[in-house]
């Protein structure tokens, strides 16, 4: 495993109290927001291709970002003040509203921050997500039940970089292995003389509590800057969701394009992720 970072024009920097890959390749200010499980890295092959000053993110937990403080939970706002940190860090730098480019997890990060700084946020890009995953009211007992019996496992350990590629591998089957390859190296740290994952094991655990459709329903209504909504044709948003959501939002741009859910990292379908970008910025 050897791919070099450098080579795709992303310089290791932080934003606020977050890990960053930087890339300075034009005059918008933009906030990149991973998926879950994933972190900065997975913005490696589409940061290149946009004329932006991108910078992705590793969210806590995640990366090289710091977990959450002892005895937290990695709730969808949880995320929040660091992200919006590092978005009123971003705006101050730059004097200007601020891009935000999301893939799924981090939409709901997007959407939240958004709503809730409107006058720091330009628009949102999301790419196969369109906010939080939610429970009905009714279900709340059971989601707590399931979250306070979960267990952490222990952390598993790797003897090289490689095994923990085709563990990764086994669980995104449709991953090209190279693409893939930047993001689990990113994610590794080398423990004695093996190596074992960054991720906060907590990432892992069910939720105690998640929001509900109408609190989702009221938080994306607020949104009152353009959004461009991004569908992997082969991707794992429901189509019925996905229709109910952009409902909610007041001025939203749909596009389904050819992929999977990480479309924005694989090689092929990347550049069609990045030119439907780049018409909807210039459209701004």
């Amino acid at each position: 495993m050897g791919v070099d970072l450098m080579s795709a024009a992303l310089r290791e920097e932080t934003l606020g109290s977050l890990a960053a890959l930087h890339s300075p390749r034009g005059a918008l200010p933009t906030l990149m927001l991973h998926g879950w499980m994933d972190n900065a890295a997975s913005f490696h092959q589409l940061a290149p291709q946009l004329a932006v000053d991108g910078w992705a993110l590793d969210l806590p937990g995640h990366g090289h970002s710091p977990w959450l403080a002892e005895g937290a939970d990695y709730y969808v706002w949880s995320y929040l003040p660091a992200v919006l940190q590092a978005l009123d860090t971003l705006h101050q730098q730059s004097a200007k509203p601020v891009l935000l480019i999301a893939h799924s997890m981090g939409t709901a990060s997007a959407l939240q921050a958004a709503a809730l700084a409107p006058d720091q946020v330009a628009a949102v890009v999301l790419i196969d997500g369109i906010g939080p995953l939610t429970t009905p009211a009714a279900s709340w007992i059971q989601q707590m039940q399931q979250a306070l019996a979960w267990q952490p496992k222990p952390a598993r350990r790797f003897d090289d970089p490689l095994q923990a590629l085709a563990a990764r591998q086994r669980s995104s089957p449709d991953l090209d292995a190279e693409a893939l390859e930047v993001m689990v190296r990113r994610n590794l740290q080398a423990i004695g003389e093996g190596w074992q994952w960054r991720t906060d094991p907590r990432l892992k655990a069910p939720s105690k509590v998640r929001l509900t459709d109408d609190m989702v329903k009221a938080a994306l209504q607020t949104v009152n800057c353009r959004v461009l909504a991004i569908r992997a044709e082969h991707g794992i948003v429901p189509q019925p969701w996905w229709q109910q959501r952009l409902g909610w939002l007041r001025d939203v741009d749909s596009v389904v394009l050819p992929g999977h859910h990480h479309l924005h990292l694989e090689p092929a379908t990347s550049g069609a992720v990045a030119l439907c970008i780049e018409q909807f910025i210039a459209g701004d």
